[in-house]
């Protein structure tokens, strides 16, 4: 952890999955295999991937996020669309969650640099939700971990963890950011309870997890608290 400095005011809180390194590209792949195996049937592979997200959308909001889940989302999903899994099928299912627990750590480009100018200015904080031990695993492998003050892994980002983290930190809402690919986990929960937000689009965040109502409504919000990112390189300068 980056130890030397006290928490302070103007905090940079970091999301972690497609903001500083790539994560859904691997469920994605994940995901056009099952709709492959799944397609073959009376179904199409739109339909399987519709109905997949909508299983995915109720299973995060109950149960959380990560590798092991989307595993037991393969298979609620086979269930509602084919009849009882097979337990060979099973085993696939769960295998390919196994997997998905053991991908690669890729930093999105820029990443490093970012949080290490940063790093030298103020307190900078990762957020990042899921599974404890396979977000801690991201964690240690992405190199990044010596640079943040300290390390959130949360089951959900809402309202209530945003206000906990600005308890914990000490930071002034209104002098602190919170970067992320998601609008509905990183800038619409941030901008709620007083803090500035940067959004950096990626092309792999699920369109599950990102409510188009939500998208509508940060348009209310002026350029001062909400800014957009082409890549996470722009985010020093936008902060300013």
């Amino acid at each position: 952890m980056n130890a030397h400095r006290n928490h302070g005011a103007d905090a940079v809180i970091f999301d972690g999955d497609d903001t500083l390194w790539h994560n859904n590209r691997y469920f994605k792949e994940a995901i056009a295999r099952f709709c492959e195996l799944v397609g073959t049937t009376r179904w199409t592979s739109e339909q399987v991937r519709q109905r997949l997200g909508e299983v995915q959308r109720a299973n995060c909001a109950r149960v959380g996020y990560g590798a092991k889940v989307f595993a037991q989302n393969l298979i609620e999903c086979y269930e509602d669309l084919v009849g009882p899994c097979p337990p060979a099928t099973e085993t696939v299912f769960r295998n390919v969650g196994q997997q998905l627990c053991e991908h690669p750590i890729v930093l999105v480009d820029g990443a490093h640099a970012c949080v290490t100018r940063l790093a030298r200015e103020r307190p900078v904080y990762l957020l990042t939700k899921g599974d404890r031990d396979e977000q801690r695993r991201k964690v240690e492998l992405s190199g990044l971990e010596a640079l943040f003050d300290d390390v959130f892994i949360v089951d959900q980002k809402d309202r209530a963890q945003y206000e906990r983290i600005i308890e914990c930190t000490g930071a002034d809402a209104q002098r602190s950011w919170m970067i992320g690919n998601s609008i509905t986990s990183d800038v619409t929960p941030a901008l709620a309870v007083g803090l500035n937000a940067i959004w950096v689009p990626h092309p792999d965040t699920p369109e599950w997890d990102d409510d188009t109502r939500d998208a509508e409504m940060l348009r209310a919000h002026d350029e001062t608290r909400l800014r957009t990112a082409r890549s996470i390189s722009e985010v020093p300068d936008l902060i300013g």
